[in-house]
């Protein structure tokens, strides 16, 4: 269902103005389209999936069976990465859609090359960092475990909470 005249007004907050197509653009200031459409499309698919597994969570919750759903609750570590896959999506998309503009109109990223900063420099950085969140990552994992394994403590007296 089409709206007459509505791309105009989402554009340019008038109903009369004139929308220009990818087809009528300087070919070399497209972005890649395609890795822009599939990355935006990937990253609303896990936020569906998100969602369906909140509300499925919220469901079983109500019917007091959620602990009961070993299903469900075997699938909840599997979603864990997909909200920083949807974000790194998102950054991708935004990062690529904006190619080949720093700054739109103004700079072009041909133009935007820093040369007070050395090629050396910039892989150091970069091997400081992955070392930073490989470490980061290591701990994660073995704190995870670590809790994963521990057994709850009971109290046989049922004196546990009480002052």
């Amino acid at each position: 269902m089409a709206i007459p005249k509505f791309l105009s007004f989402l554009e340019s907050f008038s109903f009369n103005s004139r929308v220009t197509g990818l087809e009528e653009c300087d070919r070399s200031a497209i972005p890649p389209v395609n890795v822009i459409f599939t990355t935006f499309h990937a990253m609303v698919a896990i936020g569906f999936i998100l969602l369906a597994a909140s509300l499925t969570g919220l469901y079983l919750l109500l019917r007091r069976r959620f602990f009961a759903a070993r299903w469900f609750l075997w699938l909840l570590p599997f979603l864990i990465p997909l909200p920083l896959a949807a974000n790194e999506l998102g950054w991708i998309g935004a990062e690529i859609g904006r190619q080949p503009w720093v700054i739109y109109g103004i700079l072009r990223t041909d133009a935007a090359l820093s040369t007070g900063v050395g090629g050396g420099r910039i892989l150091a950085v970069l091997i400081m960092l992955s070392a930073v969140y490989a470490a980061l990552l290591l701990a994660f994992i073995c704190f995870g475990v670590r809790l994963v394994n521990e057994r709850p403590h009971r109290d046989p007296a049922g004196t546990e909470g009480r002052p």
